[in-house]
């Protein structure tokens, strides 16, 4: 499977400039072979707590990332605000019909940014088969917690979409490899880049099961096609 990681530069709660800077990259993937394309966490409004802007109650960028996915062929990750009284945290993915694959709730809250006073944690891991890979998501702060992953362990692939600010850039890395190595699969690292409330630097990554860094990017918007 040809994987394409889009490290985004995320213009802060501004939902239709980021989708319409998406869909040029879903657009260019597809021109270049991908057969999936993954955006950041929260993709098109950053990590904001304003969840009575961002949140959406009316399924407005599900449904239209399910049209993009089977219009152009290919399968999309992307992350997303679920509005209600404790707003939700979700990565979905479709296939290139525009079927869903899998929906993931954030399950580990980042207390720090007060990310627990405006969310509901989730409380389910999710995976699903895709291409012959079985591939499990998490997000963010996930990555931190042995509770997750020992629970998606025997997953080919482990995507961690996060907001990962440049202040910790250097534990996103070293966690990427150590959680590589000991689940022995195909770790997807996929981070913003720019200025929102904080500064993010990226740092999305694929690391093999041995550890091997397959590429990284640092500080600038990239769109990046590995094979797996």
């Amino acid at each position: 499977m040809k994987i394409a990681v889009c490290q985004l530069d995320i213009k802060y709660e501004d939902k239709e400039y980021n989708l319409a800077s998406a869909k040029e990259y879903v657009a260019e993937a597809k021109e270049r072979g991908a057969d999936m394309i993954l955006f950041p966490e929260m993709s098109f409004t950053g990590f904001s707590m304003n969840t009575d802007l961002t949140g959406e109650d009316d399924d407005y960028t599900y449904d239209l990332i399910g049209e993009w996915a089977s219009q152009m062929d290919i399968a999309i990750g992307f992350g997303w605000v679920l509005y209600k009284e404790n707003s939700e945290n979700h990565y979905s993915v479709f296939d290139n019909e525009g079927n869903l694959l899998g929906d993931y709730t954030k399950i580990h809250l980042f207390e720090d940014a007060k990310e627990d006073e405006h969310f509901e944690p989730g409380d389910e891991i999710v995976a699903f088969d895709y291409m012959g890979l079985n591939i499990g998501l998490s997000i963010c702060y996930d990555l931190r917690f042995d509770d997750t992953y020992d629970e998606l362990a025997g997953a080919d692939v482990i995507l961690v979409p996060a907001n990962w600010p440049e202040a910790r850039r250097d534990d996103y890395r070293d966690l990427l490899i150590e959680r590589a190595k000991q689940y022995e699969c195909y770790m997807i690292g996929i981070n913003c880049c720019g200025d929102q409330e904080e500064h993010y630097t990226g740092d999305s990554a694929v690391v093999t099961p041995e550890g091997e860094v397959l590429f990284e990017v640092y500080d600038e918007e990239s769109l990046e096609i590995v094979e797996i």
